[in-house]
């Protein structure tokens, strides 16, 4: 396995046995990070199950930099500080954060969103080695695929790029079948391309549906995020973003999620000429 951490600001360190960056004490990469909610009333015996917490994740190793010359080894260290660091970020302001890859052999390559966490810490050197400790955390304790898997929901014809494997082309109506192949549920990412009136996305699997009132007009479309913390719905057009989140049937749509395995997922509307729907989504696994 490749480690590779990569910056907000594009330093890339690769940690591997063919580089001045070597591994070791690799801790906190694939533990699933959940643990038990309970309750407990006075007087009873044990504890009540309510359900499990994913924690967000803290990986850790330590690094041994390796060089021919004490000149080379201080251009290394600086180069492992340079990468660590993140510039705070100012009040009102969202905080960088760095990725986190895992490439590993046969396996899809794997990421998390990271921030380093007083590191690196160096230790003594020795000849033209030294020791330094790195922690990072994690926000999102789940690795995600790096790139997006995709399926386009049109009248015929039709795209489907599975990431990393060879390019399959099929057959498309309204409804697909999407295999979500990661370990835990996944927030989908959504574009409704016009001309639609009221279409709506529906997850057969579990019942849930999203529903946008009004007409998408040709030229335009609606994206839809459902992850949390970052939900959105936005109309656009000739590159102009306008919120539409007042568009959402609040009565009956749900910012569902893929679940594990098998989705089947049908888009329709109560009118369409030439509209049709783009879905996004990215595997998560519980560790690596």
């Amino acid at each position: 396995m490749i480690i590779e951490y990569v910056s907000p600001y594009g330093d890339t360190i690769e940690f591997s046995q063919n580089t001045a960056f070597r591994a070791t004490n690799i801790e906190g990469f694939g533990d699933t990070r959940l643990s038990e909610l309970t309750q407990r009333a006075p007087y009873q015996v044990g504890d009540s199950l309510l359900g499990a917490r994913a924690q967000s994740r803290r990986p850790s190793m330590t690094v041994y930099i390796k060089a021919y010359t004490r000149e080379q080894l201080y251009a290394l260290r600086n180069d492992l500080s340079r990468a660590m660091m993140i510039t705070p970020a100012k009040p009102g302001e969202e905080s960088d954060i760095g990725i986190l890859r895992c490439h590993r052999d046969g396996l899809p390559t794997v990421e998390l969103e990271a921030m380093p966490v007083q590191s690196p810490q160096f230790g003594t050197i020795s000849g033209n080695q030294v020791p330094a400790d790195l922690e990072f955390y994690c926000p999102h304790p789940y690795w995600r695929e790096i790139q997006d898997s995709f399926i386009e929901m049109v009248e015929s014809g039709g795209f489907e790029f599975p990431m990393e494997m060879p390019l399959e082309m099929a057959t498309f109506n309204l409804q697909q079948e999407i295999e979500n192949q990661g370990d835990v549920p996944v927030h989908p990412f959504f574009r409704i391309y016009g001309a639609v009136t009221q279409p709506r996305l529906i997850n057969l699997t579990t019942g849930e549906m999203i529903e946008i009132s009004g007409s998408v007009a040709e030229g335009e479309y609606i994206e839809i995020q459902t992850a949390f913390g970052r939900k959105r719905i936005e109309r656009v057009q000739n590159g102009t973003r306008e919120n539409a989140m007042h568009r959402l049937n609040i009565n009956d749509s749900t910012f569902f999620q893929l679940q594990r395995g098998i989705n089947t997922i049908r888009f329709e509307a109560d009118q369409n000429t030439s509209g049709r729907a783009l879905i996004y989504w990215r595997a998560r696994y519980g560790g690596v």
